[in-house]
């Protein structure tokens, strides 16, 4: 059961409104209290929360949780501290996680470290300094070891840890529960040697279904994944890691594998011939700059039979190379599902994209992000898309397509959401050539220059289900009520920074019994 409080303000306190002995009576009945949030609350309310014994099953610290007053410079500073050390029975905690500053992170590490939490399930520790804090490795140690009974969440961020072979086996052998695993940060000072795993250093096998490596070190693969049956998730991001035995180590020993991320890798040295028809992974995220793009396009192709959702932020070079080398390997079509396609830089020429999304006919979430492109090339793709479902279009630039003199029309029976921002070569034509979009129910539009009128309204004559319509800045805007001519059914209707439209328009279009209009003058 989950118990929020959240009051503001000083006429506010419930302490005012019901008596005491309800409140009492209210947590005396709960098992646990899953979370209790304090802002702003009289001093009364906040002394029985800190006295209430077996209270905390969850405990979240930072600057937005628990924090007593938004002047106070730390958490210890009005009694957070104390009620930690002293009043929270420790084998009431299920979930701790604070983020914090290295003075307080300290503090919480020597409670943790004295206290025990015995019969913790989830740990997160975040340090938001931009210079990673060292644990030291006893005190690391001492924390983990003691709740490593029911311990199945640990997360490190900015948080060094030692990397010495005895902490790390004592770790895997003694935690059995543990599910999630996620280090982000530096290794400890004296922790430069690489983290040297034996085999034999652990169990047969271990319980890690998401794994986050992202720790200047060496990351220990070839021991680590094969002992992972049933390992989901995996993200690497290690600045010049060699990860060549790591790519056959994935296609063979990890067929239970979902998610893979990379960034900041280097290019393995290992031939693709025999990995092909490798199975498993689903989901296969790169956004960095400094993943090779050989290294993507050879596992989109080794996963091609199982891979639903990719997402791509990539340089316009890099995406080049990918997208031509699946052109020139795939055999078939792609199973994909969602697409994330972002350029991390700007380009003229970029029509690479286009047969790469025309051989994907299941994808049904496209998001496209610093693409150039021609609306009616756009419009041609978008036919071989008959499942779309959302579609996100963003920092658009135009590129005009010689190849794209077909007057076509792409009709999505199936897209209920779609978003534009900054979308410069989207115009009339492209609105007016989208059909048949009876599931359509949100359109946000905004910075478009290019769209009138006309192409609006014949956009939203073809969507008879419209519940929100958001339209900012749209430079050709000038008569609102041509698209709202003939609706029938309720919609809500924003226009912001729209200066074309005068305000007998605006009037008229509150008139409308079914339109809730909204604009600039109404949130003033």
């Amino acid at each position: 059961m989950r118990a929020t409080v959240t009051t503001k303000g000083a006429g506010c306190d419930p302490l005012q409104v019901l008596p005491y002995e309800l409140y009492a009576n209210i947590f005396s009945r709960l098992p646990f209290v899953d979370r209790v949030r304090c802002s702003r609350v009289s001093k009364r309310w906040r002394a029985f929360i800190y006295n209430w014994p077996d209270m905390a099953e969850t405990i979240v610290m930072g600057p937005r949780h628990f924090w007593p007053r938004p002047g106070a410079n730390s958490i210890f500073d009005h009694g957070c501290g104390h009620w930690l050390s002293t009043v929270i029975q420790p084998n009431t905690v299920r979930y701790f996680s604070i983020e914090t500053d290295y003075r307080q992170l300290s503090a919480i590490v020597d409670i943790l470290r004295r206290k025990q939490y015995t019969r913790l399930k989830t740990l997160i520790l975040h340090h938001i300094s931009s210079n990673p804090v060292a644990i030291r490795s006893e005190s690391f140690l001492d924390i983990v070891l003691a709740t490593s009974a029911y311990l199945e969440k640990l997360e490190l961020r900015g948080v060094g840890v030692p990397m010495d072979r005895k902490a790390w086996r004592t770790i895997f052998s003694q935690c059995q529960r543990l599910t999630h695993l996620s280090l982000s940060a530096w290794p400890a000072r004296n922790a430069n040697a690489p983290l040297d795993l034996h085999p034999d250093d652990l169990p047969a096998e271990l319980s890690l279904r998401h794994l986050h490596w992202n720790i200047n070190t060496d990351f220990p693969y070839s021991v680590l994944l094969p002992k992972c049956p049933d390992l989901r998730y995996l993200s690497v991001g290690i600045r010049g890691l060699d990860i060549t035995g790591l790519i056959p180590v994935l296609l063979r020993s990890t067929q239970t594998l979902q998610c893979l991320q990379l960034a900041q890798v280097e290019e393995p040295d290992i031939q693709w011939d025999d990995q092909e028809g490798a199975v498993g992974l689903k989901r296969l995220v790169v956004k960095s700059a400094d993943v090779p793009s050989d290294l993507v396009a050879s596992l989109i192709i080794a996963y091609q039979r199982t891979l639903s959702e990719l997402v791509l932020h990539l340089t316009s070079e890099a995406h080049a190379h990918v997208c031509d080398r699946l052109a020139d390997e795939l055999l078939g079509p792609l199973r994909l599902e969602c697409f994330d396609y972002r350029v991390l830089d700007r380009h003229p020429q970029q029509h690479y994209l286009y047969p790469l999304i025309d051989r994907c006919p299941r994808l049904r979430h496209l998001k496209i992000n610093g693409f150039h492109c021609d609306e009616r090339r756009l419009v041609h793709s978008l036919t071989c898309l008959p499942r779309l479902e959302s579609f996100e279009a963003s920092s658009l630039g135009h590129s005009p397509d010689e190849c794209s003199k077909a007057d076509v029309s792409a009709s999505l029976p199936h897209l209920k959401k779609c978003e534009f921002r900054s979308a410069h070569p989207l115009g009339d034509y492209f609105f007016s050539h989208i059909k048949h979009l009876q599931s359509l129910q949100v359109f946000r539009a905004s910075i478009l220059y290019q769209v009138t009128d006309a192409g609006l309204s014949a956009f939203m004559a073809e969507a008879p289900h419209l519940k929100d319509v958001y339209l900012s800045n749209i430079k050709g805007l000038r008569d609102p009520t041509s698209m709202v001519r003939d609706r029938k059914t309720p919609m809500k209707l924003t226009l912001f920074d729209c200066p074309k439209i005068t305000g007998k328009r605006l009037n008229k279009l509150r008139s409308k019994q079914n339109i809730e209009l909204w604009t600039d003058l109404d949130l003033c």
